[in-house]
């Protein structure tokens, strides 16, 4: 087991004593357990970089640590500058928990319907029900998203990909519904089937993120993105003590295109 102050250094002490051993590398010790090791005792280095090094006249890691940033870069690229952090014990990298898992870089629903969507009203059910999963998440998540994307099936299952920016920032259900549905009326010929929907929330920004408002948005905006804001807060609130199914959007109630409330 490694045990030291950045992870690089843990890992070079874990690879030390094998099996048995603990090894602490400490900020006062590290140079005379780290920089007499070969230089493919790091990690990173396999064998064609370890011969790099070795026409420059590098075989440690303390010869590494010591070498000029600009030559490493010229021998191996941006790696080498890199290796230099690594091996000089400068790497401050956090730590992730075992269980953490990296942001989402979009959050996206879809669907192939029971029946093909033609009317209007078949396509705002449809939208309806994947905006609302996916605008739930993006809360859940305590994420907004910049772009909204629509990829649209036919019967044959061609598809199209079509996205658009919004003004600002947005975790907004009826927002997104409506950038969707835009989406749509734009780019497919109206009364034309549509077997599957994916919606897509793109361009992912922290909750708490701040964006450049139109200067012409106008307080009746404001004022409907709070009234959307309160209606999200209170049906999230709702699902999460009753269920999916407790409350819903009344064109989805008793729909024929497939949707379960409780999904």
């Amino acid at each position: 087991m490694g045990v030291s102050f950045n992870k690089i250094y843990a890992k070079l002490g874990s690879d030390y004593k094998k099996p048995d051993a603990t090894t602490v590398i400490s900020k006062e010790s590290y140079r005379s357990i780290v920089y007499p090791l070969p230089v493919n005792s790091m990690i990173n280095v396999g064998p064609s970089v370890k011969t790099k090094l070795g026409a420059i006249g590098v075989e440690t890691l303390g010869q590494l640590a010591l070498t000029d940033a600009e030559l490493l870069e010229t021998t191996l690229g941006k790696v080498g500058p890199m290796l230099k952090t690594y091996a000089s014990g400068q790497d401050k990298t956090p730590v992730a928990a075992f269980d953490a898992a990296p942001p989402p870089k979009s959050v996206g629903n879809g669907m192939t319907f029971k029946r093909d969507l033609v009317t209007a009203e078949d396509i705002l059910t449809g939208v309806s029900h994947l905006a609302t999963k996916v605008a739930q998440r993006l809360r859940r998540e305590k994420l907004k998203c910049n772009t909204v994307q629509v990829m649209i099936k036919d019967t044959t299952f061609l598809s199209i990909n079509r996205q658009q920016t919004l003004d600002a920032p947005t975790d907004e259900t009826a927002e997104i519904i409506k950038m969707a549905v835009e989406i749509i009326e734009r780019n497919w010929i109206k009364g034309k089937p549509i077997r599957a929907l994916t919606l897509t929330a793109a361009s992912l920004l922290n909750k708490d993120a701040t964006k450049q408002l139109n200067m012409f948005r106008g307080e009746e905006q404001d004022i409907y993105s709070a009234r959307n804001k309160s209606i999200d807060t209170a049906i999230d609130t709702l699902r999460d003590k009753y269920g999916n199914s407790s409350i819903s959007i009344a064109s989805l109630i008793q729909n024929d295109i497939g949707v379960h409330l409780d999904e």
